[in-house]
């Protein structure tokens, strides 16, 4: 009497064999998912390697298990051991399939999400080459050919950083007030390099254009512009060391006396001073501006931080001038309080470059303890060479990618 609880030893070794392939694949993905996260690139490499090499026994017991499923015909079978065998890798296989699925599934969406991500990313940087040539027929170009990936995009801030007037008066002429003041007003993080210094200023694109200032941008943007627009791009001007900006802007409405909405700048002093801005604090000199007793601390906290941002280079060579200024509209070198003493701040900060030039305009250690004169006098020894942030550095920081300055964050003043 034949076994109908059993099929022929090849279908049994079938399943035996799929069996053994899909427990062990789970059973070795599952090591490898509880031990990830650790070890070297090396480890990282093996694990992802053995994890193809499960997927890939995983893929061939599940043929092999449909091989068997045709052949035998199990669900025939009397129940038995293999009936039941069969019953549990059915399940085991539907799981393994439906795990595997959405992996590849997962893999298959990421992969065109990624493929998506540099099309768009290539289109971008052809249309930022284009912006930063001020080309505007490659832009308009640019653009259409980037179609829909580049839909969300808007161009105007990229424009005015980069002093591109024709671009950004080509993508103007399709907006009203409206739509700008919609889109541009906002004050967000504005950081790049100018003038020898990196920045890193919380303005709307208005502010941008002031820091950037070009008179035939200023003409292209005030249209669009409320009073708040102006007030920022004076701002904006005043430290990006351009007198001749504020002079237009206040001109054409923005008020000098109205403080500024961001409580680090406080008032068109300390914002060229933050900046190093040589010419506008000479320029707020021969106006009048006064410095109060108030915010003499601020005033050289902030100079000390343009220096910690600034290659040593410009840092030393405009500090004269600006020390010039500062000192005419009032700033005091020998303040009666000393949290506001510049001299001891160059100290705490370990700025030799301040510090030296305080000397020089008659500043004086002599009241100070005989630890704190040791303190100082090694910080004024320091060589030319020890002092700040080189030139190299300076550009590997402003440009990581190698790109020139002009390209990172447009046309420095001359």
């Amino acid at each position: 009497m034949s076994d109908n609880t059993r099929s022929n030893a090849g279908f049994r070794f079938l399943l035996g064999l799929s069996s053994l392939g899909l427990w062990g694949s789970i059973l070795v993905t599952a090591l490898i998912f509880m031990g990830r996260g650790g070890g070297d690139y090396g480890t990282g490499m093996a694990m992802g390697l053995l994890l193809l090499a499960c997927l890939a026994v995983a893929g061939g017991a599940l043929l092999l298990f449909g091989l068997y499923t045709v052949g035998a015909r199990p669900w025939r079978l009397a129940a038995g051991a293999e009936r039941k065998a069969f019953v549990v890798h059915a399940w085991l296989a539907g799981v393994v399939l439906l795990v595997g699925g959405s992996s590849v599934a997962r893999s298959y969406l990421e992969d065109l999400k990624s493929a998506h991500t540099r099309k768009q990313a290539e289109h971008q940087y052809k249309i930022v080459e284009a912006i930063t040539k001020d080309d505007t027929q490659d832009f308009a170009s640019q653009v259409n050919l980037c179609g829909d990936l580049c839909a969300g995009d808007t161009w105007v801030e990229e424009a005015v950083d980069r002093r591109a007037s024709g671009v950004l008066a080509w993508q103007l002429s399709s907006l009203n007030k409206a739509q700008y003041q919609h889109l541009y007003t906002e004050r967000s993080s504005k950081r790049g390099c100018q003038g020898g210094s990196m920045f890193d200023m919380s303005m709307p694109v208005s502010g941008l254009a002031g820091l950037r200032y070009q008179p035939e941008m200023i003409r292209a943007l005030e249209p669009f512009w409320t009073a708040d627009d102006l007030h920022a791009a004076l701002w904006g001007a005043a430290a990006g060391d351009h007198p001749e900006g504020m002079q237009a802007l206040i001109e054409a409405g923005a008020d000098p006396s109205k403080p500024s909405s961001s409580a680090k700048e406080g008032s068109l002093i300390l914002a060229a001073a933050a900046r190093g801005a040589e010419h506008t604090l000479a320029w707020l000199a021969t106006r009048g501006y006064h410095i109060d007793a108030a915010t003499q601390r601020d005033l050289w906290m902030v100079l000390i931080d343009w220096g910690n941002n600034t290659a040593a280079e410009t840092y030393r060579g405009r500090m004269d001038n600006v020390l010039s200024s500062l000192i005419a509209m009032g700033a005091s070198i020998t303040p009666a309080s000393p949290a506001s003493d510049p001299l001891r701040l160059a100290l705490e900060k370990g700025d030799s470059i301040l510090a030296k030039a305080l000397v020089r305009r008659g500043a004086s250690d002599a009241a100070w303890s005989p630890d704190e004169r040791k303190a100082f006098a090694e910080l004024v020894a320091q060589s030319e060479e020890e002092e700040g942030m080189s030139q190299d550095s300076f550009h590997l920081r402003c440009n990581p990618f190698g790109l020139r300055e002009a390209e990172e964050a447009g046309t420095d003043r001359e």
